[in-house]
């Protein structure tokens, strides 16, 4: 739970792990899998705040997405997974070894290549990250929600569009699907008796970006860059404590750039 005694006085509780179980059931229909809601636990954090998903490996559990809703983080959560599984997802999908850091392969997360606002690029023109290292990223990278790169991948033209779905290349191994049995979430609520609606969506934006660099390890997603989020936390006055179980592990002491891993 979030809570302040001031505007910018917060402290910081996280929930978690939480397994996709524990929020709804996955049903496999005509080879696609989908997500039926359990009405009980997908409602238990109906509060703004920000969460953290991704995946359990090895018994750890590797931050994939951080991100926010400024009316309910479970219900976000729930959305998240239905959009992974549903054909027409546009979610980046990572190589399934540039995920987990298997066969020698450095993790997406221990990465200094792999950037750090990746949600931001326009959807006709490879992004630039990608587009200056592409030998690099090609056989790390499975999909982008781009034209140009899906063009590669198809190996024809693509007409344009507002989208560019995972569906158009049926090839492409979705490692998000495959992997979906896996998906754990944490979640780090506000406390709305310490908050007037007003302050909510600069609130949540600010931890938002906050928990993306308390983390160990690099996460896809976009964010405020580490030097505007230390101006947004010093013109607000924000003073951030955060709490974590001891079997979570996943956060750094310091508010940094750099990832050692986990």
């Amino acid at each position: 739970m979030i809570s302040g005694k001031t505007n910018s006085d917060f402290s910081i509780r996280v929930f978690g792990i939480f397994n996709q179980s524990e929020f709804g059931q996955l049903v496999k229909r005509e080879e696609q899998f989908k997500f039926i809601p359990n009405k009980d636990n997908s409602t238990k954090f109906t509060v703004p705040g920000v969460y953290i998903w991704g995946f359990k490996r090895n018994k750890n559990f590797i931050p994939y997405y951080v991100g926010k809703h400024n009316t309910s983080i479970s219900g976000r959560i729930c959305s998240h997974i239905k959009d992974i599984l549903k054909p027409t997802s546009t979610y980046m999908r990572l190589a399934e070894d540039y995920m987990f850091g298997l066969n020698g392969i450095t993790p997406y997360w221990m990465d200094p290549k792999f950037p750090l606002m990746t949600a931001v690029y326009r959807k006709r023109i490879l992004p630039n990250w990608y587009d200056n290292d592409s030998t690099y990223f090609e056989s790390k990278i499975n999909y982008l929600n781009n034209r140009e790169f899906m063009e590669r991948m198809t190996g024809r033209e693509i007409p344009e569009s507002k989208e560019y779905p995972i569906s158009l290349d049926p090839r492409i191994k979705d490692t998000l699907t495959t992997n979906i049995s896996d998906f754990c979430v944490c979640f780090l609520p506000l406390n709305m008796n310490r908050l007037e609606p007003s302050q909510v969506n600069r609130t949540t934006a600010i931890l938002e970006s906050y928990v993306k660099f308390r983390l160990k390890g690099r996460t896809v997603g976009h964010s405020y860059s580490l030097k505007k989020l230390r101006e947004h936390m010093a013109s607000q006055r924000f003073t951030i404590n955060l709490t974590e179980h001891s079997h979570i592990d996943i956060f750094k002491p310091d508010l940094t750039d750099t990832f050692p891993g986990y």
